[in-house]
């Protein structure tokens, strides 16, 4: 039964990893690596159902909703086009395009991985969305995010990391 809290709360848009895992040990006195891989599993399982429900319910909205779409639209194309003027910013100062889609990652990924509230796995998959990440690349991004923050929660939690 501890076993399913530990990955419910890790599934949680609040908790995510940073409530599972020193849930997992203290309360429910857990080894740290099963704390770790239940939590971590916890937050990976809303990532491709969130990704494709965001898809879904925007595209719903738009085509139903006069307001909704009005709205989604302008976020969509605000946001993305700031965001893409400032890649293509920094393209022209380094002259690297090829490397557009590997910092599209890693800042996703990065920001994922910091154990701050507001940051994680949900927040994560509706940056992606609003952003316009390819679907695969983000599931990856934000699995390997988690991970990452887990492990950071994980030193945290056992005093390896002081704060």
């Amino acid at each position: 039964m501890n076993e399913l809290l530990t990955i419910l709360f890790g599934a949680t848009p609040i908790g995510e990893v940073r409530a599972a895992i020193p849930v997992a040990i203290f309360a429910f006195g857990f080894a740290p690596l099963k704390a770790y891989f239940l939590a971590v599993f916890g937050n990976l399982l809303p990532i491709v159902p969130g990704l494709f429900f965001l898809h879904y319910i925007s595209t719903y909205l738009m085509e139903k909703n006069y307001w909704a779409n009005r709205f989604l639209s302008w976020v969509f194309k605000y946001t993305r086009d700031r965001y893409r003027q400032k890649f293509i910013e920094a393209e022209q100062q380094h002259h690297h395009h090829h490397w557009r889609e590997f910092w599209r990652f890693m800042a996703l990924m990065a920001f994922v991985a910091i154990p701050f509230p507001i940051t994680g796995v949900w927040s994560g998959m509706v940056a992606a969305f609003v952003f316009g990440f390819s679907f695969w690349r983000s599931v990856a991004a934000l699995s390997i995010g988690a991970a990452i923050s887990g492990l950071i929660v994980l030193a945290i939690s056992l005093g390896i990391v002081r704060l």
